[in-house]
């Protein structure tokens, strides 16, 4: 959610990106999941959009009602097109990334990508009818969970494309993957764009990426649509915040 959905404002441990005032959501961002949800209809509920979260479950779900406050009143704005579902995750992962952090970077954070590799496995299970575009940021493992999802052999259902929000100061080396750091030249972001992982550094630039490699998610008048929705996002943001 953190550097995907809406800015960190590099809040530790919620995220790095300090683009953005805290809690901002991204230009653009919502329009793209609005587009990719093909299923949607104004006249019809459905929950096709599904958070994976660094964040666990604890004592009477006090950080799921966190975000999904957040997430109503998205809705209610009528900014998010419809109420999510979240995944969240474990304890014990979410604690180990927070304390090794400063020793081991971004490799603290590998249980946590992991752990969000098998949710999604078994949160697939259940919709086995459906095919997914994983969206993400290169802060928390989520690389590395699309990494996996990418490698897998004749899945039960299709990753379509994954999304890598860029947050993480330090350029690829920085990033957890399941490459080592040597190895990750243009010839290596170039094989991940290949397997359907793009990287970008906005929506819209996100929006660019699907439109060429997967013109069946993403059709041109769609990647407009995102691109003046993204304008209007930042307008209405920086009218909000004026530092």
């Amino acid at each position: 959610v953190d550097d995907t959905l809406y800015a960190s404002g590099g809040k530790f441990p919620a995220g790095c990106d300090t683009r953005f005032p805290r809690h901002v959501v991204y230009p653009g961002c919502l329009s793209l999941y609005r587009i990719l949800d093909q299923e949607w209809s104004v006249n019809a509920s459905s929950c096709n959009l599904v958070f994976l979260s660094a964040r666990p479950h604890v004592y009477k779900d006090l950080t799921e009602d966190h975000s999904y406050r957040r997430f109503r009143g998205l809705v209610a704005e009528g900014r998010m097109h419809s109420l999510p579902t979240l995944l969240p995750g474990r304890l014990r992962n979410g604690v180990w990334a927070m304390l090794t952090t400063a020793c081991l970077r971004t490799r603290a954070w590998k249980l946590v990508g992991e752990a969000k590799y098998r949710t999604f496995v078994k949160f697939r299970a259940l919709y086995l009818e459906y095919d997914f575009v994983f969206c993400g940021d290169d802060g928390q493992g989520d690389l590395l969970c699309a990494q996996h999802l990418a490698r897998e052999r004749d899945p039960p259902a299709p990753l379509r494309a994954a999304l890598i929000h860029q947050v993480l100061p330090g350029g690829p080396s920085a990033v957890l993957a399941l490459d080592p750091p040597g190895k990750r030249d243009e010839a290596w972001g170039e094989a991940l764009a290949r397997s359907r992982i793009f990287f970008h550094r906005s929506y819209v630039g996100a929006a660019v990426a699907l439109h060429g490699a997967c013109g069946e998610l993403m059709t041109a008048a769609q990647l407009a649509a995102v691109a003046n929705d993204a304008v209007n996002d930042f307008d209405s943001a920086r009218l909000q915040h004026h530092d």
